[in-house]
């Protein structure tokens, strides 16, 4: 979003993001590669990871059973762990 990165340090502070993104490496964290710029753009390059996004999940099929909720919410703490 070009609004955001003409705000004062922000284009610093995703740099930085990105930087910290590329240092992790967890199973359940997505790898972030690279950060450059494109144009006037700031872009970054991300692992791909298949599947469908939770929330579009959700949103076709209604709220999720507690056992799946629960799980999903496991695997993403043990990746913010």
């Amino acid at each position: 979003n070009r609004a955001m990165l003409d705000q004062p340090g922000s284009l610093d502070r995703f740099v930085r993001e990105i930087q910290s993104a590329a240092r992790l490496q967890h199973p359940n964290v997505v790898t972030a590669y690279s950060a450059s710029l494109l144009g006037d753009l700031l872009v970054f390059a991300m692992e791909f990871a298949p599947g469908e996004d939770l929330g579009r999940v959700v949103a076709a099929a209604g709220p999720l059973p507690v056992q799946n909720a629960c799980y999903y919410v496991q695997q993403a703490a043990n990746g913010l762990q």
